[in-house]
């Protein structure tokens, strides 16, 4: 039901309903999956501080939606005008994407790309 409310951008009702879940959950390991749906959420809802710092208690330290929040909240940094915060934050996307990815791939250049535009703004 959760997934569906999700793929229905009703945000609000999925958190409410993944909570009131966590809540009813004793499992450690059912509750870890529930919430990185709330973490999921977060993102969603464009809340991604607060979703990455449920993605940093649930998830792998390079799991893809890692970089994804990092990438999101270096994006808003950078337009903020915090370029060092920003830059650090893009690094730890590319850290994270080299990882997983061909060292060809698109989207590393993207984020490379990124880290130019910041540094000369520095």
């Amino acid at each position: 039901m959760g997934e569906l409310l999700l793929k229905l951008g009703e945000f609000d009702k999925a958190e409410q309903l993944y909570s009131a879940v966590f809540q009813e959950t004793p499992d450690n390991n059912e509750q870890a999956d529930i919430f990185y749906q709330l973490g999921r959420i977060k993102n969603k809802q464009g809340d991604y501080e607060k979703a990455l710092e449920i993605e940093q208690k649930t998830l792998l330290s390079n799991h893809p939606d890692l970089a994804t929040t990092y990438n999101n909240i270096a994006v808003i940094y950078e337009k903020m005008k915090e370029y060092s915060k920003s830059l650090s934050l893009y690094e730890r996307t590319l850290d994270i994407k080299q990882r997983l990815l061909p060292p060809n791939h698109p989207n590393l250049q993207d984020v490379r790309e990124s880290i130019k535009c910041v540094k000369k703004k520095l």
